[in-house]
Order: structure tokens, then C-alpha cells, then sequence
């Protein structure tokens, strides 16, 4: 998911809900389906995030997070 973390979609589906966040180092860029890669530059266009919902996906992102920065969302409730 891009990581637009202002929108009302985040703010509704994510923040309320998530267990953890892993914010991804640099751009995303997806290869052909013959395994080439784009030209330098050519990249998702914006920040990814992968969010975890529950505590197992949560230790699968804590897993990988040499990948990028982790958020754990606080509730105050």
C-alpha cells in the first residue's frame, strides 16, 4: 500500500486497526514478468508501507524489518 498516511482511508482502515507498521526504505520498483528490470528511475512513484494486522503478521514484519522503520500505532483508549 502506499503510505498516505493523511488520507481518510488510513485513518479508517489502518491506524484504528494495525498491529505494526513497516515503513519500506526507498521506492518500490517491480520487475517484468521475465525477471528485467525497468530503467533507473522507474519505480512505484511513491512510499510504501506493509501493515500487519494481528500479532502474527506483526512478527513477520519485525521479521523483515531490515527492510525499512517500524511503527507500532498507540491507542490511547
Amino acid at each position: 500500500m502506499y503510505a498516505r498516511t493523511d488520507t481518510q482511508a488510513f485513518f479508517r482502515n489502518v491506524w484504528p486497526f494495525a498491529s505494526l507498521l513497516l515503513f519500506l526504505e526507498g521506492r518500490v520498483t517491480f520487475h517484468y514478468p521475465d525477471g528485467t528490470k525497468p530503467k533507473d528511475g522507474h519505480n512505484s512513484g511513491g512510499p510504501s508501507v506493509l501493515i500487519g494486522y494481528g500479532k502474527r503478521a506483526a512478527k513477520e514484519l519485525m521479521n523483515v524489518r531490515r527492510l525499512g522503520s517500524i511503527v507500532i500505532p498507540f491507542r490511547a483508549d
